[in-house]
């Protein structure tokens, strides 16, 4: 399959031409859930060797399966991991830890880039939020630190973060905290200015634009364009950004292999994908926009805060529903703590109370949900813990969150089992007093 689209679609000159005259690269992605035992390793790109790749795929800090980003920074090449802030330098034998600090799982599917010789990790998603936090690595201390940052949009991150010269933008994001029930798509976006300090928005012209995003799947960004798997009506392509025009095209084209490709590179505005077995598909965006790709829209970047909005980018009208929902939550919340809670574990409930559990709000957590527990596999939770991991443990009425946790560990135990023929979370009592419920991830 990797062959015929890359023969049919994306064949420039030779395969040996296509990368054997580049000298060296922008950033590297690597897939740590594969074992590279028939990849050809004379495909790397200069600089890149095999045992820097299966010592990073091997090492303790990969707690995921998004890909592993490899920068270079002056004349040293760092490897960041997804989900974690370990920044490992490679020091011509092994790779070396230059933080010194023990935080992870904020950072997942980060956006790692490298503006004026500085080291940055943009977002996406950690403590079962969206967030658009941007820091940056003190070389000299070993800590990340924030980018201060005015209007920072609250529970967003873009689904397609580019760097365009003194501009971060982030475009087609989501909404997303698990303990207030948000999920909500951002049909536009935000950008962040560096010499502002500013976040602003921005808006995405596409006529009939779907009202969805690809959350799970990566964005790659290339010196002067940025492309993303997307679906237009009906049709499953790549949508590409042209950072001189901010204009954006489209391709239907197969995004699978480019999403679970084992190794790829980039240099300038040309990307190289390999399978494990290292067929290829190669772009070439300077040719590629204009040959196999049609117009789709455009971007434009706002100047300033729409007066109507926010940096949430909700009107006068959705605050003040905001504020009434709040006052009724807390009117309620008063009355509810005057009531003496009882907790028994799987005690059932009225069918009323049951009818108001959100069937819809649980299945939008199911997806996030597996993802993230799959990182907590052979680990063990009592209940406090558990309902932290699973963001309901902010729920005050505790017969409404004991009834919320079965429903979702039902939930996530249905699909794992439809995906992969078992179930996820273990619920088990303790030996030694049975009082004790543990939740045990499985995988």
């Amino acid at each position: 399959m990797f062959k015929f689209l890359f023969v049919l679609t994306f064949f420039v000159g030779t395969i040996q031409n296509s990368f054997a005259n580049d000298s060296s690269f922008d950033w590297v992605k690597i897939n740590p859930s594969e074992k590279f035992e028939d990849f050809d390793w004379s495909v790397l790109p200069k600089g890149i060797t095999k045992e820097m790749v299966l010592s990073v795929v091997s090492s303790p800090y990969v707690s995921g399966k998004d890909p592993i980003t490899f920068l270079p920074i002056a004349d040293k090449i760092y490897a960041l991991l997804p989900c974690r802030f370990e920044v490992l330098v490679w020091r011509g034998e092994e790779w070396e830890n230059l933080y010194k600090g023990y935080t992870a799982g904020f950072n997942c599917q980060a956006f790692f880039f490298v503006r004026n010789d500085v080291l940055y990790s943009y977002g996406k998603y950690g403590f079962w939020r969206a967030h658009s936090e941007l820091v940056y690595f003190d070389f000299q201390s070993g800590y990340w630190e924030n980018v201060k940052a005015k209007n920072t949009p609250i529970d967003y991150a873009g689904v397609l973060p580019f760097l365009i010269e003194n501009k971060l933008v982030t475009i087609m994001g989501q909404y997303i905290n698990q303990s207030a029930g948000i999920d909500d798509v951002e049909k536009n976006g935000f950008y962040f200015d560096f010499e502002t300090g500013e976040w602003i928005p921005l808006k995405v012209k596409i006529p009939n634009q779907p009202d969805f995003s690809m959350w799970m799947n990566p964005t790659f960004d290339l010196r002067d364009f940025g492309f993303h798997s997307y679906k237009y009506q009906a049709e499953v392509g790549l949508v590409a950004l042209n950072k001189k025009n901010l204009t954006l095209s489209f391709r239907k084209f197969d995004y699978t292999p480019v999403r679970d490709h084992t190794f790829s590179y980039s240099k300038g505005n040309k990307a190289w994908f390999f399978d494990k077995s290292s067929n290829l598909i190669y772009f070439d965006f300077e040719n590629d926009l204009k040959t196999s790709f049609v117009p789709l829209g455009n971007i434009e970047l706002l100047k300033e805060w729409p007066l109507a909005e926010s940096s949430t980018g909700l009107d006068w009208k959705s605050w003040l529903i905001g504020f009434l929902v709040i006052t009724l939550g807390f009117l309620n919340f008063n009355r509810l703590k005057s009531k003496k809670n009882v907790i028994i574990e799987n005690e059932p409930i009225n069918q009323l109370e049951e009818q108001q559990l959100d069937t819809e709000e649980i299945e939008q957590e199911v997806s996030l949900l597996i993802r993230l527990l799959s990182d907590q596999v052979n680990k063990s939770f009592e209940v406090e813990a558990f309902d932290h991991l699973l963001g309901i443990h902010t729920l005050d009425n505790l017969d409404y969150r004991r009834v919320k946790r079965n429903r979702l560990i039902k939930a996530v135990n249905e699909s794992y089992i439809e995906t992969f023929g078992k179930v996820l979370i273990e619920r088990t009592r303790s030996g030694s007093d049975k009082r004790i419920i543990y939740y045990r991830i499985i995988g």
